[in-house]
């Protein structure tokens, strides 16, 4: 796991705080990524039909975003909920609700202190979004 410190050096490298070009930008998201949480193979088992082991390592790697408030490990933070339960906040965890919270962002969170932006901060097209919705599906079930 990664500490503080560098996950917080990472957030700034991602968030394009520092003044660096891309290849050297995208070397941090990668290393954060590899620290993200793997899915146990029993999880994905009981992922809908069409989400894959392939689609939800591709949402893990896009999950480096996400992290900075629902945590490496998906535990949640104190800025956002732990993806790793079956309790929602709002919805009831379908992959169509998941995709419209992260597209829609949360504006107004009744839990947390603050809104979770527009595609969470992200820039992600439909597959990356469709791998992202997989990807919390498995960690909620593992």
């Amino acid at each position: 796991m990664v500490g503080g410190a560098a996950l917080l050096a990472a957030v700034v490298v991602i968030a394009g705080s520092c003044r660096q070009d891309a290849s050297e930008t995208s070397d941090a998201v990668e290393e954060v990524s590899d620290s993200i949480e793997t899915i146990d193979p029993v999880a994905l088992e009981t992922l809908p039909e069409g989400f894959d082991a392939d689609k939800v390592e591709l949402g893990r790697k896009s999950y480096v975003v996400c992290s900075v408030c629902h945590g490496l490990d998906g535990h949640g933070t104190a800025l956002g909920p732990s993806l790793r339960d079956t309790t929602w906040i709002d919805i009831t965890g379908t992959a169509p609700e998941i995709a419209q919270v992260i597209r829609d962002g949360v504006a107004n969170p009744r839990e947390f202190p603050s809104p979770m932006p527009v595609m969470g901060g992200g820039e992600f097209g439909e597959e990356e979004l469709d791998a992202l919705v997989a990807y919390v599906q498995a960690l909620s079930r593992s």
